[in-house]
Formats: structure tokens, C-alpha cells, sequence
């Protein structure tokens, strides 16, 4: 994506953007346009990238993390937390049986 002459819909700078990368990069702004991250740089590097309907927000220092997807899962935790909100009561001393759990 050609990124010159984008007005991001975010900017979030003053910020220590933790990156990730394989440089352990930190740096301090990101622009954000179509929700995907544009460029990740400096204040200054960041700066054209601010536009008139771009929303900009300053963390004063604060540090910005990407977010973690993580698509494993704890099935008997899930199980406990499904039982316990009241929408599966499938434990096997309840039932014991395929019929007993559809008649339930």
C-alpha cells in the first residue's frame, strides 16, 4: 500500500510502541488508516500522516503493546465456565448417557 499523502484515522503518538519485530524495535507513534497499522516510527516521522478528520491520540509516555490473538483453548476450563453461567450441564456424573443429555 502506497501510504504518501494518507490522513491516517488515528495517530497515536508520545507513545513506547513496543514492535515486536525482530530487532526488539521500540518506537514512538503509529498511524492507523482503514484499520491497519500504516507506519510505526518517530513523532516527527509520523507528523504527515495527520489530517483534518484524523483522530489523534497522545499517551504522554505510555506503552502500546500489539494485541495478542491466541486461539487455544482450556476445554474443561471453558466446560466449568459454560456450566457455571448455566448453559451446559453435561458433566459426566450428570449425565452419563448421549439420551440422558438430549431428554435434559
Amino acid at each position: 500500500m502506497d501510504t504518501k499523502g494518507i490522513d491516517a484515522d488515528l495517530v497515536i503518538k508520545n507513545a513506547t510502541v513496543v514492535t515486536v519485530d525482530p530487532g526488539n524495535t521500540i518506537s514512538e507513534a503509529v498511524a492507523v488508516f482503514g484499520g491497519k497499522i500504516v507506519k510505526v516510527g518517530t513523532n516527527r516521522g509520523i507528523a504527515p500522516f495527520v489530517g483534518e478528520k484524523s483522530s489523534v491520540l497522545d499517551l504522554e509516555g505510555k506503552t502500546l503493546i500489539p494485541g495478542f490473538n491466541d486461539s487455544h483453548t482450556h476445554n474443561v476450563a471453558t466446560g466449568e465456565f459454560l456450566h457455571s453461567l448455566g448453559l451446559i450441564d453435561a458433566a459426566p456424573e450428570l449425565t452419563p448417557t448421549i439420551p440422558v443429555l438430549l431428554s435434559g
